[in-house]
């Protein structure tokens, strides 16, 4: 009994560690699926952050050109400004010149008035004796004739001094309303001034609003833009580790494919370099001697390729032959599909040769895996 106990626990152990090799599987395969998940939804959040960019960058394209009409106005504001302050200074320096002279005339005037004054009494002094009152008085007829020229003469020049107080007086008060109405056209020039000034801190201030917004709504979708971006090259680096853990296999070396130091650019059959596509179009050439093109620009990605070969005249079977290019379609963990190069084969399972599986832009082998575990695959021969 005791045997046989021993016997069911340690059938009890085998399940349990077959449960805990099996465990870490599953739970890499539902952590791969919610990664390219992530991934899926963190590529629709670039797209519309990419997509507000250039919808902010429009904007400021048209806002560029308000921003043009505001430095124009702004411009014409300076300018009316500048002439304004001009004619304020003109204007001074009338008023000034004017002050002077209604000054000057009004000291003259001042003096008329005094001698019309000292004048009307010298006269009214001279006229109260008439000339035959003097004849009588002795006078001789020379001194009375004398006396009647310097009254006349008295007479004479006050008739000339009000002539010219009366000149004086119309001149100066022209002056005054000549320097009032410089006065009243200085303070509208003023007034004018003051008011184009406040317009022009109102439009500075407006550019520069303006500015401002466009640079920080821009800063900050950079800033987006740029986390986003850290966040893919994290999840792609998550999602090849969980490749790795889940499907095995080896990396190392090239597999002789010549473009790993020219990643990104284009292939001479119109792939991406260092893709899983660009290998497998470089390796068929390499064993075949014929080449595999990208017939559909833009419709190159690996799921498509049995279309590919159609195209060009290539064999499509759905049984795998060593030397074949498989071809995966658009799956969970393989959002563009995938292709890789047949190497064995083993029964239901294959051996196969790839770029960018287990690595980004990197050579991979893998063994003994099951083609149907990725979706149903086909084989393209010559």
């Amino acid at each position: 009994m005791l045997s046989g106990g021993r016997v069911v626990l340690r059938a009890l152990l085998t399940v349990v560690a077959i449960a805990a090799l099996l465990a870490p599987s599953a739970v890499q395969a539902e952590t791969l699926s919610e990664l390219l998940e992530q991934q899926r939804r963190l590529q629709e959040e670039l797209k519309r952050k990419e997509q507000q960019l250039k919808q902010k960058r429009n904007e400021q394209t048209s806002l560029r050109g308000d921003i043009d009409e505001l430095e124009a106005g702004i411009e014409l504001t300076l300018s009316r400004i500048s002439s304004t302050e001009e004619q304020i200074a003109v204007a001074s320096a009338v008023i000034g010149q004017l002050s002077e002279e209604v000054t000057a005339e009004q000291q003259q005037l001042d003096l008329l008035n005094s001698r019309l004054r000292s004048a009307y009494v010298s006269l009214y002094e001279l006229s109260r004796t008439s000339s035959a009152e003097r004849l009588a008085q002795g006078d001789s007829v020379t001194d009375v004739v004398s006396h009647a020229m310097y009254v006349q003469a008295i007479q004479d020049q006050l008739q000339s001094d009000i002539a010219k107080s009366s000149d004086v007086l119309t001149d100066l008060s022209n002056k005054k309303a000549e320097s009032e109405k410089q006065k009243a056209d200085l303070d509208a020039l003023k007034t004018r001034l003051a008011s184009d000034k406040r317009y022009l801190d109102r439009q500075r201030g407006q550019k520069e609003t303006y500015l401002a917004a466009t640079r920080r709504d821009e800063a900050k979708l950079q800033e987006d833009l740029k986390k986003l971006e850290q966040q893919r090259e994290q999840l792609s680096a998550d999602i090849y580790e969980a490749r790795r853990r889940m499907g095995g296999g080896s990396t190392g070396g090239t597999g002789g494919y010549p473009y790993t130091g020219s990643c990104g650019g284009v292939d001479p059959w119109l792939f991406y370099k260092c893709q899983c596509t660009s290998y497998a179009a470089w390796a068929f050439l390499r064993e075949t001697g014929l080449v595999f093109y990208n017939t559909r620009p833009g419709q190159g990605s690996a799921w498509n390729w049995p279309a590919l070969a159609q195209d060009q005249g290539y064999t499509v079977s759905s049984s795998p032959r060593v030397g074949d290019i498989v071809s995966w379609p658009k799956g969970t963990n393989m959002p563009y599909g995938h292709v890789a190069m047949v190497r064995a084969v083993r029964g239901n399972l294959i051996d196969v040769e790839e770029y960018n599986w287990i690595a980004p832009e990197a050579y991979s082998y893998r063994q003994n895996i099951n083609p149907f575990a990725y979706g149903t695959p086909r084989y393209i021969r010559p």
